[in-house]
């Protein structure tokens, strides 16, 4: 791989990591082949002819698909595998196993065709959320045990092929891992690439999924085929943590049923158009709170997280996390110090700092909004 280039070009700084791991051993891929025909016949001639001689050549190996070189992946895969998934339907699986705690850290399937896609998402307690995005809209809803929350994550949705793809976290291990040369293990009716790491490329690469720095690469495999969409990747990588803690993850990627899966709404959806909450939200007029207020739909489940992102200092003022759901009907205000929540009626204590300038309001669950992004201003 172009490593230099790539990683020049994506702007990567380096932080040294510690945790390292034993290579495992490669998978064995199966290759397939084309036999000679046996009933290919050889014209003669007679002595007294000229003998014409016929030279025949080999087809020779198949020319790299975009996004393969012969040093490995480049620049180019990415959006490659993107932009051909965008052309067609598809089933992509993607999964990440927290090997040091013997958990499931995710486990999503998207199903896709025509711009709509349908997914189930795990999450590491269990949870299970179903999602139905479309270029309009993204409902969501989560079983809490007896009855649903909803959510509509319409954001995401000028970028739902690199959500749904797992594009920054695919764009990690590829930065990281130190990729060797590509090898043919299918030839038809598709040809595909198999590419294989078994090392630490470069340093001070952040996995977007978990926030920790990947410090070893014990094992990477990686298929592409031949129109330059990613079939499979799988690594075992270690991470050191923010907290100053260390993981072993194992991921498993995997695009399959190119052009044979069929999607539509699912009938929870009308149920989710109308009871995804709406708010109204403001900051007061001495610029000590963030006041909002369920005004249509369901409550915002306890374990969600409020946030409040300045526009102008480009980032996090807010973050608040819920212990107990906050009802339809019910006002509320984020501020800093004490709490940062407070329910009814402001709080009596003084905030630490006020709310001058220009601010995004958002609450998230399972990396999922519960609704747009609201713009207030102080």
């Amino acid at each position: 791989m172009h490593r230099r280039e790539l990683l020049a070009a994506l702007g990567l700084v380096g932080v040294s990591g510690c945790l390292r791991l034993d290579s495992a051993s490669p998978q064995t891929a199966r290759t397939t082949s084309t036999e000679p025909d046996p009933t290919e016949t050889v014209s003669t001639q007679t002595a007294t002819d000229t003998q014409t001689n016929t030279e025949t050549t080999s087809a020779g190996p198949a020319p790299y698909p975009t996004g393969l070189d012969e040093e490995g992946p480049n620049l180019f895969l990415l959006p490659s595998h993107t932009q051909a998934l965008r052309q067609t339907s598809f089933r992509v699986a993607e999964k990440k196993r927290n090997l040091s705690k013997t958990e499931v850290y995710r486990d999503r399937e998207y199903r896709s065709e025509g711009g709509e896609i349908l997914g189930s998402l795990l999450g590491r307690d269990g949870s299970r959320v179903d999602i139905f995005r479309t270029s309009e809209d993204a409902y969501w809803r989560e079983n809490l045990g007896g009855s649903y929350t909803y959510g509509n994550d319409k954001h995401r949705n000028n970028k739902r092929y690199e959500w749904t793809l797992w594009i920054r976290e695919l764009s990690a291990f590829l930065k990281a891992g130190n990729w060797g040369s590509p090898e043919v293990v299918q030839e038809g009716p598709t040809t595909i690439w198999r590419v294989q790491a078994d090392s630490l490329d470069e340093e001070g690469v952040v996995d977007p999924g978990t926030g920790g720095t990947i410090t070893d690469v014990a094992s990477g495999e990686l298929t592409v085929d031949e129109d330059g969409i990613i079939r499979s990747l799988t690594a075992r990588i270690a991470e050191d943590l923010r907290d100053g803690g260390e993981q072993v993850l194992e991921a498993t990627y995997t695009v399959d049923s190119l052009g044979s899966v069929s999607v539509s709404p699912p009938s929870w959806v009308a149920t989710a158009s109308e009871q995804a909450p709406t708010l109204s939200v403001s900051v007061t007029d001495d610029d000590s709170f963030v006041k909002l207020r369920i005004e249509s739909g369901r409550a915002i489940a306890a374990g969600s997280v409020f946030q409040v992102f300045d526009r102008a200092k480009d980032g996090g003022v807010i973050d608040y996390r819920l212990e107990e759901p906050l009802e339809p009907g019910t006002t509320a205000y984020l501020y800093r110090g004490g709490d940062s929540f407070a329910r009814g009626s402001p709080p009596a204590e003084e905030p630490t700092e006020t709310l001058t300038n220009s601010y995004d309001v958002w609450a998230r669950r399972r990396g999922l909004h519960y609704f747009k992004t609201y713009e207030v201003e102080s």
